[in-house]
């Protein structure tokens, strides 16, 4: 499946000297793909440490909308994961909906409570609704013979509309409507502490390593040089 989003990382010390180095990263990610994200950037840990998120994209209309300026990589990749294993149509109608969208950490706990909302397909106005709730009350065959027998006198427009200010319900771009079911808990998710330690992304713990390997690939080097010039020196008999 398909990434959620996507943020667009860059050098922050070569950012705010005025000048754009940065790689597209998807999430949800892993310590080893910022691991080269941030050495294609310059980001080294010894020479410039820091990161910076300035754009994000997605296919999930309306998810980027929600994000701002938000840099916290650990509860974006929090959030990605959780998208991946949700129900997707849903989510979209539910951002639609505009409720508990305000940040990263209320979009943690919407996805978390999708089964609060309920969704019901081909609803495009408030006379598809009323049609829907009376079908549901009635039942369909009953509301159909009432239709084709030109005894209905139920208005379905103003039954639907009376039914969705009662849900405080939305109707959707895909034509769908969504309301909130249920009240959703909220407390689950309010910052990096209760993300997942497997999610957590530690920037500096990613440079420690990138520097260490660095190191050791230097001694490497520098012992193969080393070998090299002993070799060389037995065959030609120098000292």
């Amino acid at each position: 499946m398909k990434e959620p989003f996507s943020g667009y990382i860059v050098n922050k010390g070569r950012y705010l000297e005025g000048e754009e180095i940065g790689r597209w990263l998807p999430f949800p990610t892993t310590d080893g793909k910022v691991r080269d994200v941030l050495l294609e950037i310059g980001v080294d840990g010894i020479r410039c440490k820091e990161v910076m998120i300035t754009d994000y994209r997605s296919e999930i209309a309306g998810l980027t909308d929600c994000f701002g300026k938000y840099e916290n990589l650990s509860m974006l990749n929090y959030l990605a994961s959780l998208i991946q294993n949700c129900n997707r149509q849903v989510l979209v109608a539910a951002l639609e909906h505009g409720e508990f969208t305000g940040s990263v950490e209320e979009l943690i706990n919407l996805v978390e409570n999708l089964d609060c909302f309920y969704m019901i397909g081909a609803t495009r106005n408030d006379r598809d609704l009323g049609y829907f709730y009376a079908a549901e009350e009635l039942g369909i065959a009953e509301v159909k013979q009432l239709m084709n027998g030109s005894i209905c006198d139920l208005d379905f427009e103003s039954y639907g509309r009376k039914m969705r200010l009662q849900d405080k319900g939305t109707y959707t771009s895909d034509g769908s409507y969504i309301f909130l079911l249920d009240n959703p808990d909220l407390s689950s998710y309010k910052g990096t502490e209760d993300v997942p330690e497997e999610y957590r992304i530690y920037i500096r713990k990613i440079l420690q390593c990138s520097e260490k390997a660095c190191t050791c690939s230097n001694r490497m080097v520098s012992g193969r040089k080393e070998y090299l010039y002993t070799l060389l020196r037995s065959k030609t008999g120098k000292n």
